[in-house]
């Protein structure tokens, strides 16, 4: 199956996407890890005299997980296609969105002959962060009462949207949240969120643990209470911090992760990349 990934990459390359990538050292074309020979492709199939070249570009872009699983560094590839944008013709999108809907295709089969390598597919990741954000904002809104004049009821999703989608932060909030320290960063966020002003100001940190206490129920409201008063008086670490610089703008609009990023689109000739 790594040999059929390699068909797709081969392919892509004869598209000559990368074409507006600088040039690679001759120590970046020793040194990646990325290699296309007449092994991996049919019998009689040309190969390039650039290959290599060609492969340390792409290599820039991907990603192996798993030793087996190659996927599209989305955040790289965005800010290739849009400093070069004016330079390809609109059609030229259908090639990397072609590609990478065929790699999906691929990990699905190497998936079912070997289920472990499923925690590397993208709907697998997809699926467990829309759940862990589902969960999340289903314990925080029991704090929706005390949402603060002109705050819109919807803010404790689009909070917690931009918090797991965010690159500066969302490592460290994923990790937290998926492991068991889940509760404890949900209190945290509540503090953090009430520091700014986002619930009213005559709403205690004892409301707030009684609320986030209908849903944590394996935690005693009086650890809730010492959580969030603990994060409050503190004003500081990495959440604090994030949220103090994301704050106003999010108050003022609703966040979107995903705009720049890739759209399905069936039809050659649409631009699938803004």
């Amino acid at each position: 199956m790594k040999s059929k990934q390699k068909q797709e990459i081969y392919k892509l390359l004869k598209t000559d996407f990368f074409r507006f990538c600088s040039t690679p050292t001759g120590a970046e074309v020793k040194k990646c890890s990325l290699k296309i020979d007449e092994d991996d492709l049919p019998v009689g199939t040309p190969i390039p005299t650039n290959i290599d070249v060609d492969c340390a570009k792409l290599a820039k872009f991907i990603q192996w997980k798993g030793e087996h699983i190659l996927s599209l560094d989305y955040e790289k590839l965005g800010q290739y296609i849009y400093k070069n944008y004016h330079k390809f013709e609109e059609d030229e999108f259908f090639h990397i969105t072609d590609f990478d809907r065929m790699l999906d295709a691929i990990h699905d089969d190497m998936a079912a002959k070997k289920p472990g390598l499923s925690q590397y597919l993208k709907h697998y990741e997809e699926n467990l962060i829309k759940n862990l954000l589902d969960d999340c904002v289903n314990i925080l809104n029991t704090c929706q009462q005390y949402l603060a004049e002109g705050i819109r009821p919807t803010f404790l999703y689009e909070y917690m949207n931009k918090l797991l989608f965010d690159k500066e932060i969302r490592d460290d909030a994923r990790k937290k949240l998926l492991g068991g320290s889940r509760n404890t960063y949900l209190c945290e966020i509540v503090a953090v969120l009430k520091n700014m002003r986002v619930f009213k100001v005559d709403c205690d940190k004892n409301d707030l643990a009684n609320s986030l206490s209908k849903n944590i129920t394996n935690i005693k409201k009086e650890t809730l209470f010492k959580n969030i008063e603990r994060k409050y008086n503190a004003n500081d670490g990495a959440l604090y911090h994030w949220t103090r610089k994301i704050i106003d703008d999010l108050k003022q609009k609703t966040d979107n992760p995903f705009e720049g990023l890739f759209q399905n689109t069936s039809h050659k000739g649409d631009k699938a990349i803004k």
